[in-house]
């Protein structure tokens, strides 16, 4: 989406810029962190080749694609001996090629502006934060359907400088919401769409955001907790019920429901599915040098207290018994926050404790999916073992699920539409962490649990957009909100 929209000049550098992001080395010597040029480069071309494939047959639908590219991959990666210039080369001619305008009217033909859908929508953006990741991958695949202006908080910890869809950073957390509906209501836009998280907003500021707003806008709110959203009094659930949500799982709609909110009013719309390019284990390994471990267990997301990093550490701990060559790499970002902090302080602490430095390797700087998923690609299994929590979702459990590794859960509503394809256990309890490791890396479990992962029924980011699309039509299709 990102090359069809984009101007002449991105489209030129889209491929060449996507080819030279930074990976780890995660080598016990050496964990600085490198170029892809530094590394193994016959590897790499290969790899660099499966994205760019990858990113072509995502974009083009034709149905000779995979020949052509298969005659390509002949011509000029294997019998070029992997030649890395040549491949670049070769992506960036192929990525013109394929951005001229009549290519792409051909190609992916999409609607005019004129046929476009205004949408205003309040959430985080260019943030550490899994809302932001949640908008920065439905803004993307909705692009093509509408136009779609960021109003994120003010903040000073930015992962990346503001474009030109973030119209105002005017207003904090908890406040200062004067200015942005003075904003919103002075917009085009005939939609206002929220991301709600309550550390955004509390209920009775998201009910006063909306009264003052909904005579004028359509409010659709994407609820990302529904049990934290409590109501205080009957007047201002009638508020509230002026607008419209989505939520993510049928326990979400019942929950609201059970709260008094119109079920009329509510849509399910499940989270999307990230995808990314298959890169097998073996390879990973031998281009992060790590081909002396096994097994590799991995986890993925934010580092917060009720993630189970703490308690996943004593299970290594447990299994480098029998496992001496046992490694867990954690791609998790510091959050920002003394929380996220302390806790990691901790983890860090129990490795030295238990003399484990050399089989626990932590990843904390902020990085881009592409790069997650291509570290985490070299795990065999991956530990998602939360304690308790209120949160409705959790895209990092699909992140890591969208790189197709046996996975293992705890048994808790956020996790209850994978029970069929992850490995749920009670507790996250180092015993029972290690025991679940150990079930997994049986041949025959794994195995299983492999071919259940090819069961899910992938929800694609473009399919959740497209209903994120129908309900905003649906939306101002309504003349009157009763």
């Amino acid at each position: 989406t990102k090359v069809l929209t984009a101007s002449k000049k991105e489209k030129a550098a889209f491929l060449n810029n996507s080819f030279n992001k930074p990976v780890y080395n995660l080598n016990p010597a050496n964990s600085a962190l490198y170029k892809y040029s530094e590394l193994d480069k016959k590897h790499l071309s290969e790899v660099w080749f499966n994205n760019f494939c990858y990113a072509v047959r995502d974009t083009i639908f034709l149905t000779d694609i995979d020949a052509m590219l298969d005659n390509i991959r002949q011509r000029e990666i294997i019998n070029k001996s992997y030649n890395i210039n040549n491949t670049l080369a070769l992506a960036h001619t192929l990525g013109l090629a394929v951005s001229t305008e009549a290519g792409i009217r051909k190609l992916s033909p999409s609607p005019s502006n004129d046929n476009k859908i205004d949408i205003d929508m309040l959430t985080s953006w260019n943030m550490m934060c899994g809302i932001a990741e949640y908008t920065n991958f439905l803004v993307q695949s909705l692009s093509v359907f509408a136009d779609v202006s960021i109003f994120p908080p003010i903040s000073s910890k930015l992962t990346a400088d503001d474009d030109e869809q973030v119209k105002q950073r005017v207003w904090s957390y908890r406040g200062n919401y004067e200015k942005l509906i003075e904003e919103l209501l002075k917009s085009k836009a005939k939609i206002v769409h929220i991301q709600f998280q309550p550390s955004f907003f509390s209920v009775s500021e998201l009910a006063y955001i909306i009264s003052l707003v909904h005579t004028q806008k359509r409010v659709l709110i994407t609820c990302h907790n529904t049990e934290l959203l409590s109501v205080s009094s009957p007047e201002e659930l009638a508020i509230l019920n002026r607008a419209y949500f989505a939520v993510h799982q049928e326990q979400d709609l019942k929950c609201l429901c059970s709260k008094g909110f119109l079920e009329s009013h509510i849509r399910l719309i499940a989270h999307g599915e990230v995808k990314f390019a298959d890169h097998s284990a073996t390879q990973v390994r031998s281009i992060l040098s790590l081909q002396n471990f096994s097994p590799i267990i991995g986890s993925y997301g934010f580092i917060f207290p009720h993630k189970g990093f703490y308690e996943t550490i004593q299970a290594i701990a447990k299994l480098k018994k029998k496992y001496p060559n046992i490694l867990y790499i954690l791609v998790c970002s510091l959050y920002g926050n003394s929380s996220s902090s302390q806790y990691y302080q901790r983890c860090k602490e129990l490795v030295s404790t238990l003399e484990i430095s050399e089989n626990v390797k932590f990843i904390t700087d902020f990085l881009q999916p592409e790069q997650s998923a291509f570290l985490l690609q070299a795990c065999d299994i991956f530990s998602m073992p939360y304690g308790k929590t209120n949160e409705s979702a959790s895209g990092a459990v699909r992140f890591c699920l969208a790189l197709r590794r046996p996975t293992i859960a705890t048994k808790q509503n956020i996790f209850k539409e994978y029970e069929h394809v992850t490995l749920q256990i009670t507790d996250n309890t180092p015993e029972l962490i290690a025991n679940g490791i150990e079930e997994l890396l049986e041949p025959k479990n794994y195995a299983a649990y492999m071919s259940k992962l090819d069961s899910i029924d992938e929800n694609s980011w473009e399919t959740t957009a497209r209903r994120y699309l129908s309900f905003y039509n649906e939306l101002l299709g309504d003349e009157v909100l009763e």
